[in-house]
């Protein structure tokens, strides 16, 4: 199964040309061959814009249609509105703007310490204009987020949402977001859930989980860039709000009045990137592929963290979930920048820095880190590599 997908991705030929190993996928994943042929087919055939009478547009409008569908039900999503988004930061932003009309001064929210800044700072920069008071939900002092922690921040403040990751993008460490989620539920507060490190790794339902807003970003699960989507519950009172506005989310516009269609088009103004909306048809079809392997690149994820925790100089984030491939880390007496351009002297592709969750890692007391994130095309070969180069650039840079 593996050497079959390995086929599918041009990038990953290049790279084993070039004695490169790429271990930066919880930043962007490379794209296999068909969403590339997805992308250039629209180009090069009918390069046009959709809601229109002509046959080219009308076929576009049917593709946008099936294309959502099809989203829908690979995240089993039939009571959610699925809307395209550019990014999961622009989904983020557009929803923190949705709820600008429903959030006054006098509420609450709750934000997960977790988050990536893009479910992080749309809520800050919002409590800032409206007024409304932001509470931190901590992990405990074992890097987990504690579901008893959580009932008590729900009784003591009687907060409107929860803003919180599905997967962190620091140490793959997922919350036990089925009991979070009916936490919420029974006590009526919104869940904002950030899927972007979840989706590539396992299959999710939605209308099981039962969240009021799930957000990713498909350019990590396999796809093209510059496309996410949201899914706001159905039953939602968000769905009676404004994000941005615009062309083609209109009924009808006098100099007195204005008619919105309704959810999802009513949040989709302007002209969308139809290219790498076309490209998400074989991306859920790859996705499916993925999920199939999910055995063997849990091995894998495993084989890699138990190498890093047997290193007497590798430091891990706290609550590092072995099975999701995401490994952040220090090496004792050592600049994580200059780790990261050893490495990439010797053809390995890491990324350091603090992977735009800066108050996680402060909690944790790490200023920085060396960033390792598994795909489905890397291999055990790959993984013995880098830790082998891992303890040169350890032996040269350390300082004494």
């Amino acid at each position: 199964m593996q050497n079959d997908i390995l086929k599918q991705f041009p990038a990953v030929t290049k790279f084993n040309n070039q004695q490169k190993i790429y271990f930066d996928t919880a930043a962007t994943s490379l794209t296999p061959e068909s969403v590339i042929a997805a992308i250039t087919e629209y180009y090069q055939q009918a390069p046009i814009s959709n809601h229109s009478g002509y046959d080219l547009a009308m076929d576009l409008d049917q593709k946008i249609r099936n294309i959502r569908q099809a989203g829908s039900e690979l995240l089993k999503a039939s009571r959610y509105h699925h809307v395209f988004v550019n990014s999961a930061t622009d989904g983020f932003n557009k929803i923190s703007l949705m709820y600008s009309s429903i959030l006054t001064s006098r509420d609450t929210i709750l934000l997960s310490l977790y988050e990536h800044h893009a479910n992080f700072l749309p809520w800050l920069e919002l409590s800032k204009k409206i007024g409304f008071k932001v509470i931190f939900f901590n992990p405990n002092d074992s890097g987990f987020l504690n579901l008893n922690d959580l009932q008590k921040l729900i009784s003591t403040y009687n907060p409107k949402l929860l803003a919180i990751t599905r997967c962190s993008n620091i140490n793959g460490y997922t919350p036990n977001m089925e009991s979070m989620s009916k936490l919420c539920l029974e006590s009526e507060v919104d869940l904002i859930i950030d899927a972007t490190q979840f989706i590539p790794l396992e299959k999710e339902n939605l209308d099981v989980l039962s969240p009021t807003v799930y957000i990713n970003s498909w350019h990590k699960a396999y796809g093209p860039k510059g496309i996410g989507s949201i899914f706001i519950k159905k039953s939602s009172k968000l769905n009676n709000s404004l994000g941005h506005v615009g062309g083609a989310i209109v009924d009808n516009v006098t100099t007195t009045s204005i008619s919105y269609l309704p959810a999802p088009q009513r949040f989709e103004p302007g002209t969308a990137n139809f290219a790498s909306i076309l490209g998400l048809a074989p991306t859920f079809e790859f996705l499916k592929k993925v999920y199939l392997t999910k055995p063997g690149f849990n091995e894998l994820s495993r084989s890699l963290y138990h190498q890093l925790n047997s290193l007497n100089y590798v430091k891990l984030v706290p609550a590092t979930n072995p099975d999701r491939g995401i490994f952040s880390f220090q090496l004792d007496k050592c600049n994580s920048f200059d780790i990261e351009q050893y490495l990439n002297s010797q053809g390995i592709m890491v990324r350091s820095g603090r992977m735009c969750a800066h108050p996680i890692l402060e909690h944790f007391g790490f200023s920085d880190v060396i960033r390792v994130s598994l795909g489905v095309y890397n291999q055990e070969s790959e993984v013995l590599r880098l830790t082998s180069i891992l303890e040169k650039a350890y032996n040269l840079l350390k300082s004494e």
